[in-house]
């Protein structure tokens, strides 16, 4: 992760004539478009560079960012403030805004707790269960 944010951070610094792409990924695949034009042959130019002043200005958030012991916090699917993140994918399903029968409240929260523990494949399980067969579709999300 910490390589991915200093990946970022340089990717808006070069121009054409003193490209830094060295810590994008490679491949056709790329999000860097000067990594996929290397793979295709084709031109590059650099239309989004930053001002080196304006990245400066950033190199410390990126540091900050990329910080070990900050992202040690964060593996495994966890985040720093759990509660926050947990909350947050009940709220995409049960908007605050919007009333709801207890019905769809404590099948959202499940919903949100099945997804929020385990990630989003594990619906696929719950519908096994129920003996639904889910779409193939649904299995690859």
């Amino acid at each position: 992760m910490s390589k991915s944010i200093w990946a970022i951070y340089f990717h808006k610094l070069p121009t054409d004539a003193k490209p830094q792409h060295g810590l994008c990924p490679m491949g056709s695949d790329s999000w860097c478009g000067f990594n996929k034009s290397l793979v295709s042959g084709e031109k590059y130019i650099h239309k989004h560079s930053l001002p080196e002043p304006v990245l400066l200005a950033t190199n410390k958030v990126s540091r900050e960012l990329a910080d070990k012991k900050l992202l040690s916090k964060c593996i495994h699917g966890q985040t720093q403030n759990p509660n926050e993140n947990f909350n947050n994918c009940a709220w995409e399903r049960i908007p605050k805004n919007t009333f709801v029968g207890i019905n769809t409240l404590k099948i959202g929260v499940m919903d949100a707790m099945l997804c929020f523990t385990d990630g989003v494949y594990s619906r696929t399980e719950v519908l096994k269960n129920l003996g639904i067969t889910p779409e193939k579709t649904l299995a690859m999300h």
